[in-house]
């Protein structure tokens, strides 16, 4: 059996966490069918290989952060590969996804979360509110933030993912507003890589994606639904209602570190309470 040896993590009580509460939207079932399950991310668990005194983040390599997931035995590494730019969702299974790539200072990922703007599959007819979009507030969607190399992002079934572009991090505001110049290039050095895992006791993952608004026909009501239920799929519903959560971390591997997590307001941040 291979000797699969974990890695030196951040201290729990220094790790910095943020937990986002996404609305359904245009099909997306997003964190609505299981409000105790935030999309959460962990802000670079891993130790930093780096003996110098500057302040730049050396990660692990993948192969020993595979190694590391594999000692836990929660979820098992599937593949290294970048995000999709189409926007997408697992019904049938959470996922885990760390950041490997770019390593380049001040280079990171742009993520767009809870589905695509309205406007990309409605035309000009509703004007997207960056300020609102960006600002992790409960009730709105998509949201857009932005992960480093190191970086571990916990999503839960049904919320929706896509790489919206990489970026310049000033490392003043994990969640800038994308601008048109933030384009994706296929040419970058360094792509937008990440390792994927999954539960160990999930067999594959299915490929999911968002739904059209249906137009108003005698009203100029918002094209955004209250209740966005009746555009989710009943079969994606039932998948991510049955999907169970993880019962002990899969980067820490404790019990009830990564935990459902019942919240009022929007964007989750600090440390975790233990």
């Amino acid at each position: 059996m291979p000797n699969h040896v974990p890695l030196p993590l951040v201290p729990i009580s220094e790790l910095a966490i943020e937990r986002y509460y996404i609305p359904a939207h245009l099909g997306c079932p997003n964190t609505s069918i299981h409000p105790e399950r935030p999309l959460t991310i962990y802000r670079r668990p891993f130790n930093s290989t780096s003996a110098s005194s500057s302040s730049h983040y050396s990660l692990p390599n993948p192969t020993s952060i595979e190694s590391h997931l594999k000692h836990h035995g929660i979820v098992h590494p599937a593949w290294r590969y970048t995000m999709y730019k189409q926007d997408h969702f697992h019904s049938n299974t959470n996922e885990v996804l760390i950041v490997i790539a770019p390593s380049t200072p001040n280079r990171a990922g742009l993520i767009r979360f809870g589905g695509p703007e309205v406007d990309e599959v409605m035309g000009p007819e509703k004007e997207t509110d960056l300020e609102a979009t960006t600002s992790g507030e409960r009730g709105t969607a998509p949201i857009y933030i932005r992960v480093r190399q190191g970086d571990v992002i916990i999503i839960p079934a049904g919320v929706s993912h896509a790489l919206h572009s990489l970026t310049d991090d000033s490392g003043s505001d994990p969640r800038p507003h994308p601008t048109a110049d933030e384009q994706l290039s296929e040419a970058d050095e360094q792509p937008f890589e990440m390792i994927g895992a999954y539960p160990t006791s999930s067999d594959s993952w299915d490929m999911c994606y968002p739904t059209p608004p249906k137009r108003p026909t005698n009203s100029p009501r918002s094209l955004e639904s209250k209740d966005e239920s009746d555009n989710l799929q009943a079969g994606q519903r039932g998948n991510v209602e049955r999907v169970e959560w993880f019962e002990r971390d899969p980067v820490y591997g404790l019990t009830g570190l990564v935990r459902a997590h019942a919240g009022s307001g929007g964007d989750k941040r600090g440390f975790l309470e233990l």
